[in-house]
């Protein structure tokens, strides 16, 4: 199974024959070095499976099928690469993958729990913001599909980042409105290093790493000069956030 590194131009060129419409094509490219930067962590976590184990890492879910999904099925992973959430038809499954129909809205409701063998690794990137409950009820529901012994990371965009901040200095609203589509409404929260690590912990899990950076690519020159002088300011004011959970006696 494949733990190679992967930049992002190497994730630009997978997809480069695939058929996006000019939007699907504009995400992907925003968002080509997130993915590298998760695939880094999710490779470390692969790895440390392997390790503890001493056989293979065989299970990982992904929640909220996307190219992400598509990559890490079509670069073998793992053996079974699991989604969950709403069907994306573009993104195909291998012979034992297999397809979670699930809306996480529900994940108040323990009752509405998919029931499902344990997974090595759960990924949820760049999700959670999208979600109108409370991280929690999330946090709960996705320790309920991890392996004792398994990871949970998760992606979002960094509440408190420096363009936003400026943003609100210039008196400008950092967040966008709510949109009117229920299909795609945008985020409804985003949040902090903090935040995440104090839901995480409240639900029986432990940090085992975070980072934050600045991998959004977006294409003005503010952007740019954020992302090379992005080293000389607080890692709290970086774009992005990337958790790395276990839970609890995971170690012991």
């Amino acid at each position: 199974m494949d733990h190679t590194p992967y930049d992002h131009k190497a994730i630009l060129a997978h997809f480069h024959d695939w058929d996006l419409d000019t939007e699907g094509r504009d995400y992907l490219r925003f968002h080509a070095k997130r993915y590298s930067f998760l695939l880094d962590v999710l490779g470390e976590c692969v790895n440390t499976v392997v390790q503890e184990t001493g056989t293979s890492c065989d299970r990982i879910l992904d929640v909220g099928p996307s190219v992400l999904t598509q990559f890490i099925r079509d670069k073998n992973i793992a053996r079974n690469i699991d989604s969950l959430g709403f069907q994306d038809h573009r993104f195909k499954r291998r012979q034992d993958d297999v397809h979670i129909e699930y809306d996480l809205t529900k994940a108040v409701e323990t009752a509405s729990w998919p029931q499902t063998s344990p997974y090595d690794i759960v990924v949820m990137a760049e999700v959670i913001e999208h979600l109108p409950i409370s991280p929690s009820h999330v946090f709960a529901f996705l320790s309920g599909l991890l392996d004792p012994r398994g990871f949970l990371i998760i992606q979002t965009p960094n509440a408190c980042s420096l363009p936003k901040r400026l943003r609100m200095l210039r008196g400008q609203n950092p967040y966008e409105m709510i949109r009117e589509s229920q299909q795609n409404p945008g985020h409804f929260r985003e949040y902090t290093v903090r935040e995440l690590a104090g839901f995480a912990q409240a639900n029986g899990f432990l940090v085992h790493s975070v980072s934050t950076a600045n991998y959004f690519l977006r294409n003005t020159w503010t952007s740019r000069a954020f992302r090379c002088l992005g080293g000389l300011f607080p890692v709290s004011m970086r774009d992005g956030i990337t958790m790395c959970m276990r839970k609890k006696g995971a170690n012991s």
